[in-house]
């Protein structure tokens, strides 16, 4: 599975088969926009949205120098609907979130024992993919 975003290009690694046939959960970062992609292509796909509030994201794309043309277009992409299984808040920052993360993964279809386990996390969304 590939995309493009911000003049880059981006991938999942060909090995995540291998993973995938021995039945291990895969936890990758992807765009929003491959989510639905993914849905299609693995047989069981649990999305986590993981996001923070337009102003706090602004500024932190301000603070990390980039161009004003980026950051509207990256405040733009962000409000594209993500069907999403659960929300992270990363408002308070990552430690604060990361004890709710860790939950996410250890409950629900993340930890259910299946023939086949999936997991991925999306750029602004995560998903679990069996």
């Amino acid at each position: 599975m590939t995309w493009s975003a911000y003049g880059a290009n981006y991938a999942l690694p060909a090995s995540i088969h291998d993973d995938l046939d021995a039945g291990r959960n895969v936890v990758a970062m992807v765009s929003r926009t491959v989510v639905e992609e993914a849905r299609n292509k693995f047989s069981s796909v649990e999305v986590i949205l993981v996001t923070t509030s337009r102003p706090l994201r602004r500024r932190r794309l301000a603070a990390r120098g980039e161009a004003l043309d980026l950051i509207v277009t990256r405040l733009d992409r962000d409000a594209l609907p993500v069907a999403a299984d659960h929300r992270l808040q990363t408002d308070g920052g990552i430690e604060a979130a990361l004890p709710r993360l860790m939950s996410i993964l250890r409950e629900g279809r993340f930890s259910q024992p299946t023939g086949r386990r999936r997991s991925m996390l999306t750029g602004m969304a995560a998903a679990n993919l069996r």
